[in-house]
């Protein structure tokens, strides 16, 4: 099936999904964390345990309907979201406690300024909660976020969302990646846990408890914090998108979108 047919245009080439999400999906989250204070203990990513059905589809890398419309670069497109198999297929998503959660994309081309970026974020019953044309100021090559709290968009808890980034290096034919977020709520001792850590502490307790988007926003901000030079940092970030299989920590993080 090709791009064409899973979207339905709407007013400056904005997008209505046609997937369903149907199956409302509780995980079995871990309730504490073994984590040591040092800086000598990698971070590191425990996925959460996943149903045997009713998680849809994703894609973490980028591809086009139809050729590669943009130019050829070493990595592709790519959402910062670990990948899972369930039997057969791979599921791209993952866990947030935020009310407003940021996601993270890695954008390998130099955009023109006709090319349109745009980030789409849809409920369980197909309605598109946000929806946004992403500014190319903040999107040079490298790995850039979408903060959700800049729009002002709040998830409900246990919902199901399925969101998307698109690069139109060519008009109706975008380069694409997909994937899901699912906001919970954690148990009040784990939730001490991690407000009593310190901030990498903090990190890794979400990290081992599957919480991702949280944890690789957190560590986001500590090396946007005056510590962009930190080789410490610069190890953790590294670590924790190796230990959820990537290999592109070394790519500068861009400011955020506004």
């Amino acid at each position: 099936m090709n791009i064409k047919q899973r979207y339905r245009p709407i007013y400056l080439s904005a997008i209505v999904f046609l997937l369903t999400l149907t199956t409302l999906i509780s995980f079995s989250l871990v309730t504490s964390a073994q984590v040591t204070s040092s800086g000598g203990t990698k971070l590191s990513f425990t996925p959460p345990p996943l149903p045997n059905r009713g998680l849809p589809k994703g894609r973490a890398r980028g591809g086009a309907s139809r050729g590669e419309m943009c130019q050829t670069t070493a990595q592709p497109l790519t959402a910062l979201v670990p990948t899972q198999q369930i039997n057969s297929m791979e599921t791209v998503g993952g866990l947030t406690i935020s009310a407003s959660p940021t996601l993270w994309f890695y954008v390998p081309y130099s955009l023109q300024d006709d090319d349109l970026v745009e980030f789409v974020l849809q409920d369980e019953q197909q309605n598109i909660v946000y929806q946004t044309t992403i500014n190319h100021d903040h999107l040079a090559s490298g790995i850039v976020s979408v903060p959700l709290a800049a729009a002002k968009t709040t998830l409900t808890t246990d919902q199901l969302y399925h969101w998307y980034f698109l690069v139109y290096c060519e008009k109706d034919n975008p380069i694409f990646v997909e994937g899901w977020i699912q906001r919970i709520s954690i148990k009040p001792e784990l939730e001490h846990q991690i407000q009593q850590a310190t901030p990498r502490d903090r990190i890794a307790i979400l990290a081992a408890n599957g919480i991702w988007y949280d944890a690789l926003t957190q560590l986001a901000t500590e090396m946007r914090n005056g510590k962009p030079n930190d080789t410490t940092l610069i190890q953790d970030w590294e670590s924790l998108l190796e230990s959820a299989g990537f290999e592109i920590g070394s790519q500068p993080v861009n400011q955020p979108n506004r």
